[in-house]
């Protein structure tokens, strides 16, 4: 037996009814039949080192409190944006670039611009010479158990290299991906270098899901999820 094998079986099932959510979200997605793309349900991070996340409730206005909460994550992305106006100056709205992979961004103008080489997607770009003025994040749809649609978690830009290792050390070592998975979801305070808090989110993986049950439900959902990840980054620059 090899060495990943061994690995993989130390992560024990999850106790998450993969089946049960799965009905309940095939029943949401056949009401919603028609429609471009699902409803966007978001989670929010707290911002001042905040140990609570928002998740949605009922109505917009009555947000659910919750210092973690579990899901699997469906689909997710490394997303970037950049505003030519800081937050609270000019109108809010879509950013002035943006990019869905990471890796090709366009501006508002329609020119395609490499990431990598973007002189904004640099450090020391942001005014001070801190940080970079494009926001590099994560933006990922997570299914809670028993929830008829899925979640939108936009990662900040301070926790992305937590959720890269993640992926890296926590499920590639065990051979597994993040929708193979039960995903825990925290946070804690941490400072950046000017002293000020901030909420940083952590990730751990709390037992696998049954790979023929989560490879069904993508084959239905698939096309839904992927215009929900381009729902627009509207509300990132106040993130």
């Amino acid at each position: 037996m090899s060495k990943l094998t061994n690995t993989q079986a130390e992560l024990p099932m999850a106790e998450f009814d993969m089946r049960g959510t799965a009905e309940i979200f095939r029943a949401t997605a056949d009401a919603l039949m028609g429609s471009c793309q699902l409803p966007v349900l978001r989670v929010r991070v707290p911002a001042g080192g905040g140990r609570a996340f928002e998740l949605p409730g009922e109505t917009p206005d009555e947000p659910v409190t919750a210092t973690k909460f579990q899901g699997v994550i469906l689909t997710h992305a490394f997303v970037n944006a950049w505003w030519a106006h800081p937050y609270g100056e000019g109108q809010p709205g879509a950013p002035d670039c943006s990019s869905m992979d990471g890796i090709s961004g366009w501006d508002a103008q329609g020119m395609e611009h490499n990431c990598r080489h973007c002189p904004k997607n640099r450090m020391g770009s942001k005014d001070g010479g801190r940080g970079k003025a494009c926001r590099n994040m994560v933006q990922m749809l997570v299914l809670m158990e028993g929830e008829p649609l899925p979640i939108e978690l936009r990662v900040p830009t301070m926790s992305v290299g937590n959720y890269q290792m993640y992926i890296a050390r926590a499920l590639a070592t065990r051979g597994l991906t993040p929708n193979q998975v039960v995903t825990e979801f925290s946070l804690r305070r941490a400072s950046n270098g000017s002293g000020q808090d901030y909420s940083q989110v952590m990730f751990k993986a709390v037992g696998r899901v049954d790979d023929g049950e989560m490879n069904a439900l993508m084959d239905d959902v698939k096309p839904l999820l992927l215009p929900t990840m381009g729902a627009a980054l509207e509300e990132a620059q106040e993130a």
